[in-house]
């Protein structure tokens, strides 16, 4: 254990020095600082870091805070660097729970503060888009008349669905602040209050900007994928591409680093998706990028919300096969400070972020291969894949089909690049799935960037 010098603390002040304390504590921080060197009560070092805190309000004021911050830094003996630095990456490491601290407690309610306040008048609601187990997707415009928007009701009629519905609100919020590129822009919410048979009929209203109506599930259940989002995704036509293959693949990676890239800003912050499949992703034109959407399976590792260890809520076509983010014996969250305290060890030890990387893996398989866009056949490859020791074997078995030929051309490009990611994405073990950032780095996503 690191030294500490606290002789500083030991003896107590005399009374007359306590009652000075306290009689400065009304006067300012400076006031008190002095009042507690005169008493004995704070480590000198201490005092002066604090002193030159205060100092940002004066002339030269950053300047002579980072002095005597360093100067505070120069009178640490060893053991207590190597304590601050230790303390300093453990805070830092997924899932950032320093950056995290900030945010739950400065910007999390400066954000709901200053935000946008909706009501029902707010809102012209449209017609019916969409509709899932838990809400309704309506079509709208904001009351100005000049923004587009997409609004989603909880049906709370559906047991669970209020749940869902805050959790997926938290989740907004959250990621509206900690990874904006990632997740389709939220713009608020409101409630509507009625009067019904059965009582009071109260249902939250989510909304979001409307940043295209296509989902990439949408885009690849046509037959003329994946041309058809070259010029969403990437400004223009590849006509002058001779290589048809080669041409595929351009799109494909695009569009995979893409999801790539949202998906290690998710768990950068600590959050795990547990339901990435094409059908949860939109084309967003004007941005030219896959945007998530649908949040109320994502869990929040960080304090442990919207996650029961017990509990999966997982699209079996797109889930690992441990089925769970974490082990089943993993305790129920804390409160949500120790639950942060802890995320980093937890997180380093059950690597829950790879759960949603064998689902990237499966979206890899249905971006290389037609057959696999057919519900049946998906089905059918995730069994026949369950039934083999690894990728390796299912394509021994399996993917001699006429219909494969296309896709295993594209992963077998360039030194069969997208074939080994393929194989790394859906390793039976967590372990030996690469994270993210790991991913983006592979030699198929980053091909036509360098």
């Amino acid at each position: 254990m690191a030294n500490f010098d606290m002789s500083w603390a030991r003896a107590p002040p005399p009374p007359q020095a306590a009652a000075k304390v306290a009689a400065a504590q009304g006067d300012g921080i400076e006031a008190l600082v002095e009042a507690s060197r005169a008493a004995g009560l704070a480590d000198p070092r201490v005092q002066d870091a604090v002193s030159g805190v205060t100092s940002i309000t004066g002339e030269g004021a950053i300047g002579d805070g980072l002095t005597v911050g360093l100067g505070f830094l120069s009178t640490l003996n060893t053991p207590e660097l190597v304590a601050l630095a230790g303390a300093l990456l453990y805070v830092s490491v997924t899932p950032n729970i320093g950056i995290g601290f900030f945010d739950a407690y400065l910007v999390a309610p400066l954000s709901v503060l200053l935000g946008r306040r909706m009501t029902e008048d707010s809102v012209v609601v449209g017609r019916r888009i969409g509709e899932g187990s838990f809400g309704t997707v309506y079509e709208g415009t904001l009351a100005d008349g000049k923004t587009d928007v997409v609004v989603k009701k909880t049906k709370v009629e559906v047991a669970g669905a209020e749940e869902v519905g805050e959790a997926e609100l938290y989740m907004n919020r959250r990621l509206s602040r900690a990874c904006p590129r990632a997740v389709a822009k939220y713009m608020g919410t409101f409630t509507t209050q009625r009067v019904a048979n059965k009582g009071p009929d109260t249902r939250r209203w989510i909304v979001w900007r409307d940043q295209g109506r296509s989902t990439l599930g949408d885009a690849m259940r046509m037959r003329n994928f994946p041309y058809n989002l070259e010029e969403a995704l990437l400004g223009k036509t590849l006509d002058g591409v001779d290589d048809l293959v080669e041409r595929q693949a351009r799109t494909i990676r695009v569009i995979l680093r893409q999801i790539l890239e949202n998906v290690g800003d998710l768990h950068g912050t600590g959050v795990v998706h547990r339901d990435i499949k094409p059908d949860n992703m939109i084309v967003a034109a004007k941005e030219r990028r896959i945007v998530f959407i649908d949040l109320g399976a994502w869990a929040d590792l960080r304090v442990g919300k919207n996650y029961d260890p017990n509990e999966g809520l997982l699209d079996p076509n797109y889930c690992p096969p441990e089925r769970y983010v974490m082990p089943t014996s993993t305790p129920e969250p804390p409160p949500a400070p120790v639950a942060a305290l802890l995320s980093p060890e937890l997180w380093q030890l059950n690597l829950p972020d790879r759960f949603d990387m064998y689902s990237v893996g499966i979206v890899l398989m249905q971006l290389c291969f037609a057959p696999l866009r057919q519900d049946g056949r998906l089905v059918a490859f995730n069994r026949d894949l369950r039934g083999c020791e690894d990728l390796a074997e299912w394509r021994r078995k399996f993917g001699n089909q006429q219909s494969f030929v296309e896709g295993f051309e594209i992963l077998d490009a360039n030194g069969r690049a997208g074939w080994d990611l393929a194989q790394k994405l859906l390793s039976e073990q967590r372990t030996k799935r690469p994270p993210a950032v790991g991913a983006l780095a592979h030699p198929f996503v980053i091909r036509g960037l360098l």
